[in-house]
């Protein structure tokens, strides 16, 4: 937070590199490094703090992609399906012109 109120690009830079979190909260209601840069409209600290985050998303995935493949191999197969529709007896001209949607799930 400090880094970003004093506009330390090269400690922000650090900090980012070594995965600190750009959204905690210390308590509720408080903000966070990245809202008081988006007040201070810091585009070049904004850009720094969204490419860590991206690299972080995509570290977590990396890690994490085995094990949600296992997970997803050991929930049984199933199909499911489901239709959207209005039904209306007050409005029935809409229902004439409302999509009719119907979604088919498999694994």
């Amino acid at each position: 937070m400090l880094s970003v109120k004093l506009k330390r690009i090269d400690a922000i830079k650090i900090l980012c590199d070594n995965n600190a979190e750009i959204k905690y909260y210390y308590y509720n209601d408080a903000i966070t490094p990245f809202d008081v840069a988006l007040v201070l409209r810091e585009k070049e600290i904004l850009k720094i703090m969204l490419n860590s985050s991206k690299k972080q998303k995509l570290n977590d995935w990396e890690s994490n992609q085995k094990f949600l493949i296992n997970v997803i191999k050991d929930i049984p197969n199933f199909s499911m399906s489901f239709e959207l529709n209005l039904n209306s007896s007050y409005f029935s001209l809409i229902k004439n012109i409302t999509p009719r949607d119907k979604f088919k799930v498999n694994k």
